[in-house]
């Protein structure tokens, strides 16, 4: 009777856990735009095999580790100074991902925060150094050739990090408003001049 019933419900209710467990547990998807790499912390550790898309089982205390290998944009605001020593406030973005076929390596020797760890600091140290060859008036005009050096800069200080660059472009450039005002004065001065010579004639 009774007994009985309580047996079979722990029996059914142990094997729905088991189920859950197994469901859940013991699974990880790597979506397509993702590698995946296998961590057993109680053998080999991290193995060298990357996953691609699909599903994969594995025991509840080994793992998975993603890694995004899709483009990916990271904006970063910058102050930096200009050859005559004016402050230019510029936003520098930068389009990058892991190299696929290098995510063991990056897994391995810098991990999953490469962004702030490595490529962030070169960044903004590859706009500051490139910024301070030109003059603050002519950083606006000059943004798309700055953005190339700074970009040339960044590729050469990450080769061999397992990451990929396509591209660095600059916006927002905010320039000093003394300098602004005073080149604005200037031009102003010279507009008046020549309506007045355009009038004498």
């Amino acid at each position: 009777g009774k007994d009985t019933m309580k047996h079979y419900g722990r029996v059914i209710s142990s094997l729905c856990l088991l189920f859950v467990l197994v469901q859940f547990g013991c699974g990880t998807t790597v979506s397509p735009g993702q590698r995946g790499l296998r961590w057993y912390p109680f053998t080999e550790g991290l193995t060298n095999e990357t996953l691609k898309s699909g599903f994969y089982w594995q025991a509840p205390w080994n793992d998975v580790f993603l890694y995004d290998i899709r483009w990916q944009s990271y904006t970063e605001s910058v102050d930096a100074l200009s050859s005559d020593d004016l402050l230019v406030k510029l936003r520098a973005a930068i389009i990058m991902r892991p190299l696929p076929e290098e995510v063991y390596f990056l897994a391995q020797e810098i991990g999953p925060d490469f962004y702030p760890r490595v490529v962030k600091p070169e960044l903004l140290a590859a706009v500051r150094s490139v910024v301070s060859n030109y003059q603050m008036v002519n950083v606006p005009e000059q943004s798309a050739e700055i953005a190339a050096k700074v970009q040339a800069v960044v590729v050469e200080k990450l080769k061999g990090r397992h990451l990929e660059v396509t591209s660095v472009a600059l916006a927002d450039i905010e320039l000093a408003r003394i300098v602004l005002e005073a080149v604005e004065r200037k031009q102003s001065k010279e507009q008046e001049k020549e309506q007045k010579e355009f009038e004498l004639v």
